[in-house]
């Protein structure tokens, strides 16, 4: 069984993600591996960086609805209390904030 996870990894990293994180995890975990991300995505001069989701080399449609159910999703499974989230806040009129424990 860990040669097949060993395998499924390799094959994600080959088809480009940057980062593999297999269940159970912490929250903690998860927190340490978006910040190492962000520190190395390129950030524009203008203003901070943009997380873009994608699937494959296409960009996913980022409708007000998907986002909120994705947003729901993560948080169902990661927040203490997904009703009073801790981590992903919602920006009203912005989007959503990732809020990392200093």
């Amino acid at each position: 069984m860990q040669r097949a996870q060993e395998l499924a990894k390799i094959e994600a990293l080959d088809a480009g993600a940057d980062d593999y994180l297999t269940k159970p995890f912490g929250v903690g975990e998860l927190l340490a591996r978006v910040r190492a991300a962000l520190r190395h995505m390129a950030r524009p001069a203008s203003g901070p960086a943009v997380l873009t989701p994608e699937c494959g080399a296409r960009p996913t449609p980022k409708t007000r609805t998907t986002c909120g159910i994705y947003m729901k999703q993560l948080r169902d499974k990661l927040e203490r209390d997904p009703v009073r989230p801790k981590y992903f806040i919602t920006e009203t009129g912005v989007g959503y904030r990732l809020v990392v424990d200093q």
